[in-house]
This record gives structure tokens, C-alpha cells and sequence, in this order.
């Protein structure tokens, strides 16, 4: 339930406590469960409207209403990933979510008979665009590795989706394919790239990558980028083998000057081995949440009223023609195109379930203050309750906050054996031991 208490402030109630929105200044504010009392009429405290009218927070004492927005997201998409060489890759990561890897002639052959061709990958491209889609990312395997069976490649399809008009197009590579000349015609197009380091010591790279020489080559199309000044991000797994060495990646990153994201494995495709897993301080330094560190606008508000901001308005189109609502959950198959028209699977009613689904019905963040500003991973939450997990309902694994009880970083949900959600203490006492250290 959301209530507003003037134009662009609006108060949440959880299960103890609540959170105020001031969407102007972008501020959340955490109230006790008093102060929830105050807003709803069921104790009195002049003192306290008078404290929210001095911060702008209302116009006046008592002034509150039920705020009305629209829940139901029109089928209109948002965000694209091509994955144009779902296996196909010169690298065989041991993470990969997609089990890519250089391929036998034999695997090649038989792979080619499944793919989307050119044709197909064009004509879903302009249907993505016509379906109100801007932004897209090509992703593999190996991008660069994409080829047509008239020798089509990458840049033809991202040369026709920039002439269509998306205004945001993103290569993910792994950079060993970025040579000089391709570098300068993503610099032509404004294409940004997104590429995967793992580590700055090219052992530790090297063996995630599986293949002898890549760190080496991909700090080269690094350089090359910075040299040409394309626009990119470096991705970073986190993961067993690499954890140690992550803080003087990010050290590098900064220098730098790029977008930089640490991202924690996630149990898809090979990643779903236990012994990859990074260690408890290092998923707790790099990947809980252990505090309210929440902003917020009205755009934002607006979005995630209508959807959870996982999985709102966004699919995965892969080589085969089969569509996902996300490149990590898999097991959640939406339809083909070679059997049904893009707009025909978003108007499916699993599709349209997906994208309407809101935190409301996420166990735990259903009673959560916080749950029209945060964001977690669906297919994360999933992976991490398996086999008792929902993909829509399953409590969000790393979050630390406990709205029954108002604490932080006391714990971690996950499912217990009823399938009901469990607030295991055990691991809050490791978490409060780190943060000691820290």
C-alpha cells in the first residue's frame, strides 16, 4: 500500500516500520513504528506533523491519501539481449552461464542447423524496435564470432539496429576479437562495450578463462579503447578463484575512469558448482546489502509500482530463437520465434505475468518498508531457494534486513523446509564478526 503525503512524497508501511519517499530530493527516510501510527490516524502527535512540514515532507497535519498508479505494464519492451552465439566462444569460461566454448566441426555443423538466420535476426531486431524496444545489448558466447551464412557479421547487425534508431547499443565481449579496426567502427557507430576481466594477474584470469594468453589480450583492447576513447564498462565475476585478487582490479578500474561493476557468481550454466563459490567475507564485503543506502525518484517509483525491476519490460533472444525473460533464468522458457511473433510472446500470459509481478509478491519484501526501492536478482533468489524457490516469490538471498524486526545485517533469508521463509541468525553473526574487522 502506498500513501502519499504530498506531491512527491509518499510513505510505505512494512511489518514494524516505514520509509518516506521524497522522490524531488531523491531521500528515503526510515520511521519507526510510531511515527507509522501518526500517519495513519491511529495516534495522535502534532509535534511530529509539525517536524515533517519544517523538513517539506507535508503540506499538513493529517494530510495524507491513498497514492493511485497504474500496476498493470503495458506490452511495450524496454530492453533486448541478442545473444547471436549463445555457444559459440573462443574462451570456455568456467563460470559460463551458457556452457559456451570453442566448438568441433562436427558441434559446429549441427549447431548451424538450429540458429536464427540473418534474415530472422534482422527481422526480430526491427521487431524488437517496433514493439517500442531502444536499448540492446549483443552478447554471446562471443559476439564477434557471429556469422551469416552469406558471411554477415556483428557489425551488420549493429549497423542495421543503429539505422533503425536504438539509441543504446552495447557489445559484451570478452576482447580477445577487439582488434584496432573494429575498435574504430564501434567508435563510428557509438556502440559502448562492455568487456569481462576476472583479474589484473594474468594467472588468475587465464585459468578462469581456461585459455592460455587471454588477460594479456584482453588489457590490450583495453588500452586500445582508452587510447580511442570508446564509451565502456568493465564486468567482473566474483568468484572463488579470483577473490583475493578483486580489490587491486577495482584499484585499476578506478584509475581508469570506467563504469565498474563486481558481480557476484550466480549458480547458472557451469557457475553452478559449489567450489566456485566465493568465500562468505567475500560475498559479504562485495555483494550483501547490509544498510538503507536507497534513493529514489518519481520515474523510478513508477516503474517498480508496475513490476519488479528484475524482470519488468526486458527479454533474452537467443541463436535458436528462444526467448527468456533474463540471460540467467533459463529454466523459465517463454515461447520461440520461429513458432510465435515477438509480440505474440509478450502478450502471452506467463510473459505478461513476469513483467506485472511487483515485490508485493516476493515473500519478505511483500512486509518490507523498502520494497518500492530496492532492487535483487530473481533468478538469483531462485537458484539460491532450489528446489523450493519460485522465480517470482522466492526471499531475496542477500539482503540482510529483517522488516518483522527492524534489524540489519543480523542474518540472511532464505527458505525453510515448509518452503517458508527463514531468517538464519548464524550468518548474521559472521556478517557483525566482518564488519568488525572492516
Amino acid at each position: 500500500m502506498l500513501y502519499m503525503l504530498k506531491t512527491d512524497v509518499y510513505f510505505v508501511r512494512g511489518a514494524l516500520n516505514g520509509a518516506l519517499l521524497d522522490t524531488r530530493r531523491g531521500n528515503v527516510y526510515s520511521i519507526n513504528e510510531k511515527a507509522c501510527q501518526v500517519l495513519m490516524g491511529e495516534r495522535e502527535d502534532s509535534e511530529y506533523w509539525k517536524l515533517l512540514s519544517d523538513q517539506g515532507l507535508s503540506d499538513s497535519p493529517g494530510s495524507i491519501k491513498r497514492a493511485k498508479f497504474s500496476r498493470r505494464t503495458p506490452c511495450e519492451l524496454d530492453f533486448v539481449w541478442f545473444e547471436i552465439t549463445s555457444s559459440k566462444c573462443n574462451q570456455s569460461c568456467i563460470h559460463c552461464y551458457t556452457d559456451s566454448s570453442p566448438q568441433t566441426s562436427r558441434e559446429k555443423q549441427k549447431h548451424v542447423d538450429t540458429l536464427l538466420t540473418h534474415q530472422q535476426w534482422l527481422q526480430a531486431i526491427r521487431e524488437a524496435y517496433n514493439l517500442g524496444c531502444k536499448k540492446c545489448q549483443f552478447i554471446g558466447g562471443e559476439p564477434f564470432l557471429y556469422r551469416g551464412k552469406g558471411g554477415e557479421t556483428l557489425r551488420n547487425l549493429v549497423s542495421y539496429s543503429r539505422d533503425l534508431g536504438y539509441n543504446f547499443i552495447e557489445v559484451f565481449t570478452n576482447g580477445l576479437l577487439l582488434t584496432p579496426a573494429r575498435i574504430a567502427w564501434l567508435k563510428e557507430l557509438g556502440v559502448h562495450v562492455a568487456i569481462s576481466l576476472y583479474s589484473m594477474e594474468a594467472s588468475i584470469h587465464d585459468c578462469i578463462t581456461q585459455t592460455p594468453g587471454s588477460q594479456r589480450q584482453t588489457m590490450s583492447a583495453i588500452e586500445e579503447m582508452l587510447a580511442r576513447d570508446i564509451p565502456f564498462r568493465v564486468e567482473t565475476v566474483l568468484m572463488k578463484p579470483n577473490e583475493k585478487s578483486v580489490p587491486r582490479l577495482q584499484e585499476a578500474k578506478k584509475t581508469w575512469g570506467v563504469e565498474s561493476t563486481v558481480d557476484i557468481l550466480r549458480p547458472t550454466g557451469r557457475g553452478d558448482k559449489q567450489r566456485f563459490q566465493p568465500e562468505f567475507e567475500y560475498l559479504a564485503k562485495h555483494g550483501l546489502q547490509l544498510e538503507p543506502a536507497f534513493v529514489i525518484d518519481e520515474q523510478t517509483l513508477r516503474r517498480n509500482l508496475g513490476g519488479n525491476p528484475c524482470l519488468q519490460k526486458q527479454l533474452v533472444l537467443t541463436a535458436s530463437g528462444e526467448v527468456f525473460p533474463c540471460v540467467f533464468a533459463r529454466e523459465t522458457h517463454l515461447g520461440s520465434i520461429k513458432k510465435t511473433s515477438l509480440a505474440g510472446i509478450i502478450e502471452e500470459t506467463r510473459t505478461q505475468e513476469i513483467w506485472n509481478a511487483t515485490k508485493d509478491g516476493v515473500l519478505v519484501c511483500k512486509d518490507c518498508e523498502y520494497r518500492y526501492v530496492c532492487q535483487d536478482c530473481r533468478p538469483l533468489a531462485k537458484a539460491e531457494a532450489h528446489p523450493r524457490g519460485n522465480l517470482m516469490s522466492a526471499p531475496p538471498p542477500r539482503c540482510t534486513y529483517n522488516p518483522y524486526t527492524g534489524e540489519w545485517a543480523a542474518g540472511l533469508w532464505t527458505l525453510g523446509n515448509e518452503a517458508s521463509p527463514f531468517y538464519d541468525r548464524t550468518k548474521g553473526e559472521e556478517i557483525q564478526r566482518l564488519l568488525q574487522i572492516k
